[in-house]
């Protein structure tokens, strides 16, 4: 596995946490931007907003990071969408009483069947 190449640095995004992250370059087609903090951890949210910050604060050194305190991210929230109206319940389905065939029944339908068809055939010939 081929090492981490380090972009730069940014102090880690998670509120509380007063660690510097390391930025690093997702490989392959989608090339975004994530964070690893030693104390936090992996950070690989790909919102437009997030990958927007971290190139707005993304120093080359962490030397530099502590000379600016950089804008902490801001995390939107979005509010539920209020429903349309009530959940429509369904009322539960009729049970339907359906005499239940027997197997005993089945035969007996087919003997009769096979009287009346094979006495049928040989009244034919």
């Amino acid at each position: 596995m081929a090492e981490k190449v380090v972009m730069g640095y940014v102090k880690c995004p998670v509120s509380g946490c007063s660690e510097f992250a390391s930025v690093m370059k997702t490989a392959g087609t989608r090339t975004q931007f994530y964070t690893r903090c030693p104390e936090c951890g992996c950070d690989q949210r790909n919102g437009q907003r997030q990958q927007n910050w971290i190139k707005d604060n993304m120093q080359p050194k962490k030397e530099l990071l502590q000379a600016t305190e950089p804008v902490a991210p801001v995390v939107e929230q979005k509010e539920p969408e209020p429903a349309s109206g009530p959940d429509p319940v369904r009322p539960p389905r009729p049970v339907e009483n359906k005499p239940k065939t027997t197997k005993t029944a089945k035969v007996g339908i087919f003997a009769v069947f096979g009287l009346v068809f094979g006495g049928l055939c040989g009244l034919a010939i």
